[in-house]
């Protein structure tokens, strides 16, 4: 009886440490990145011409 008692409080025990670890990685902000496409315009030749620029923006996001 009392080996099972031990047993169950080994047990319990580690899946108090596995609880206890994995929280700390869900508390951390996961970024979300895309790409976005930025205009800009620039004078090229004594004219202006329109030019795209891709560009990655990110937020942090708790989930």
């Amino acid at each position: 009886m009392r080996n099972v008692l031990l047993a169950l409080a080994g047990v319990a025990m580690l899946a108090g440490s596995i609880a206890v670890a994995s929280e700390p990685a869900l508390a951390h902000p996961k970024p979300v990145c895309h790409w976005v496409k930025i205009k800009r315009y620039v004078w090229r030749d004594g004219h202006r011409k329109l030019v795209f620029i891709r560009a990655e923006s990110c937020r942090n996001r708790v989930w």
